[in-house]
């Protein structure tokens, strides 16, 4: 008998289509922001975003927290009404982006995330609206 092994790494494709089968099950308006963290087989909703913080800033706060450093994480966020965008945060490699972007029709597609798309990730510290 063959010894069992590792099963794959995820990849961010694969974790594009965790998400695209969560969105055909809990539809595109409700999406929440989600943490994967594949070294723990765990996926995380984020709930209790304050009204007013966008979920893009709430999700850069937790992945710039402490206790994610060294951590693999994957990220989805609603970056705009018809585009959710997926990331790969890995620790020793820049961060790797996707998106699935939602045409008037409906349909869904992926593309790559642009540098102009992904302004909510590189905005700096900054992540609480002006009071």
């Amino acid at each position: 008998m063959a010894p069992a092994s590792d099963p794959p790494p995820l990849s961010l494709e694969d974790f594009v289509e965790i998400t695209l089968n969560m969105l055909e099950d809990q539809g595109w308006e409700d999406h929440l922001p989600t943490l994967c963290f594949p070294d723990a087989s765990e996926i995380q909703v984020v709930e209790g975003i304050p009204d007013g913080i966008p979920h893009t800033a709430a999700v850069r706060h937790l992945c710039a927290h402490p206790s994610m450093h060294g951590k693999t994480v994957f990220v989805a966020v609603k970056a705009t009404p018809s585009r959710i965008d997926l990331g790969e945060l890995l620790q020793d490699r820049p961060p790797r982006f996707l998106s699935i972007v939602q045409d008037d029709d409906g349909s869904r597609r992926i593309a790559d995330a642009s540098e102009e798309a992904l302004s909510w990730w590189n905005a700096g510290d900054r992540w609480l609206p002006e009071a």
